[in-house]
């Protein structure tokens, strides 16, 4: 008789990756939508200006579904990484789970010599 596979709770897994990169996603969402209204929570949540508004301040609210959505979303990671995002999204499906949130982070914050944050670094 075969044994079941061991049950991965992805779940807690996504919730704790999403927890220690934040700033990772916080500050890639603020680049690439140029906004500051940001929440990482179990998915990645966003508001933005409503272009059919009178007012300025009208927000909607937005959401994507997971970290792998925004690492591997074509438009957003050429706006931020221009040329240079395909051949980055091919370099980071060849990651890891576990290592690609650094790896990424090494990039995206390399691209103006800024030090990666403390936070990143240090597994919560």
């Amino acid at each position: 008789m075969s044994q079941l596979a061991e049950p991965i709770d992805f779940l807690a897994r996504e919730n704790h990756r999403n927890k220690q990169f934040t700033r990772l996603y916080t500050d890639m969402i603020a680049a690439a939508l140029k906004c500051d209204n940001i929440l990482i929570a179990h998915h990645l949540n966003y508001k933005v200006p409503n272009p059919a508004a009178a007012a300025d301040d009208e927000l909607i609210a937005e959401e994507i579904p997971s970290a792998d959505t925004l690492i591997f979303d074509h438009c957003l990671m050429q706006r931020i990484f221009g040329g240079e995002a395909i051949a980055l999204m091919t370099e980071l499906a060849g990651v890891p789970v576990e290592g690609r949130d650094a790896a990424l982070a090494k990039r995206f914050y390399g691209r103006s010599g800024e030090a990666i944050p403390v936070e990143i670094l240090c597994d919560r």
